[in-house]
């Protein structure tokens, strides 16, 4: 009884309190550098991100829930004898425990969708966690000054592309689009000489190559 005692007391209370204090104190100091650095620099030149913000709001939230469940277990005695007086009822001592552990899991979860876009679509589109991601295209920069250059790099590099996007660096007083060219079917011999010719003609500069499988 007395090793139970000190091992639910100084191993596992004491530690939680521990991990939470310094994780509060953590939040705390972030939302100091937080307002600091909101009042210091101009609304151009912030670079904090939306999701950058609901993660800290979630984590402080989280840390939230903590700290009231630690009371609701500080007061738990005193709510236990209130209801089965004092009487040693195990057994709805360990119900009413497991309750509080299990809620307090479930609610931080909920903080978890509740702050992530990506987990909330999930849940309410569960059709789209089967679905096969899409391949990030492979970009790759080579120097050409002619089609006749271009073509032998891209038939001797990359074969078997069934979608090839040909878009030249931006120009001072052009946009990307002058100088993009789009092949919705490519075959085994990479591209043709027309594709090529047409993105870049008078192109004297670094072309970046976007190949997606």
């Amino acid at each position: 009884m007395i090793c139970a005692e000190f091992i639910s007391k100084y191993v596992d209370f004491y530690v939680i309190v521990s991990f939470l204090i310094a994780g509060t104190a953590l939040d705390l100091l972030t939302a100091i550098g937080i307002y600091h650095y909101f009042r210091e620099n101009s609304r151009v030149d912030r670079h904090f991100s939306h999701t950058d913000v609901l993660f800290f709001i979630q984590s402080c939230t989280t840390n939230l829930l903590l700290i009231v469940c630690l009371l609701i277990v500080a007061n738990l005695i005193p709510v236990y004898q209130a209801i089965f007086g004092e009487r040693q009822e195990h057994f709805a001592k360990f119900v009413m425990t497991t309750l509080l552990m299990e809620t307090s899991h479930a609610l931080d979860g909920l903080i978890m969708v509740i702050f992530n876009p990506k987990t909330r679509a999930q849940l309410l589109r569960p059709q789209g966690i089967f679905k096969r991601a899409k391949k990030n295209p492979v970009v790759c920069t080579i120097t050409v000054t002619s089609a006749e250059e271009a073509l032998p790099v891209a038939n001797q590099s990359w074969r078997n592309l069934r979608r090839l996007v040909v878009t030249s660096a931006l120009l001072s007083n052009k946009s990307k689009a002058d100088y993009s060219q789009e092949v919705p079917e490519v075959g085994n011999d990479g591209c043709s000489e027309r594709v090529w010719t047409t993105a870049v003609r008078g192109v004297q500069r670094d072309l970046p190559i976007v190949l997606r499988k």
